[in-house]
C-alpha cells in the first residue's frame, strides 16, 4: 500500500474546480491538482463536449487554479492537446509554475 501523495479535483466543471480548490487548500498541506472537464451530460447523446471553450480561456481558468493553490494542473473529458499547450505556455510565461 502506497501513501496519499496528492489530492485532485478531477472531471468537475471549470467554476467548481475553481470554487472546491480554497476548500481543499484549507484541508491539507499534500499537493493539490485540478483537471477540469469541458462539457456535459445530455440525456440524448451522453457526454457533450462544449466547443466554445478555446485553449485560452481553460488556460486562464487554470492560471487562476494555480493562484487558489493548485500544485498540479490538467485537463480532463473534452480538453484537448491545444487546450493543454496553451496552459503550459501560460504557465511557462507567467511564472507561477507548479510543482
Amino acid at each position: 500500500r502506497q501513501p496519499v501523495s496528492a489530492i485532485f479535483i478531477n472531471c468537475t466543471p471549470r467554476d467548481v474546480t475553481a470554487r472546491t480548490l480554497p476548500v481543499l487548500r484549507n484541508l491539507t498541506d499534500l499537493p493539490i491538482g485540478a483537471y477540469a472537464n469541458l462539457g456535459a451530460v445530455d440525456e440524448a447523446v451522453g457526454w457533450e463536449i462544449d466547443q466554445t471553450v478555446t485553449g485560452e480561456t481553460y488556460g486562464a481558468a487554470a492560471m487562476e487554479w494555480i493562484i487558489a493553490g493548485a500544485n498540479i494542473v490538467g485537463g480532463c473529458c473534452g480538453t484537448t492537446p491545444e487546450h493543454i499547450a496553451v496552459l503550459r505556455q501560460m504557465i511557462d510565461q507567467s511564472g507561477n509554475a507548479p510543482l
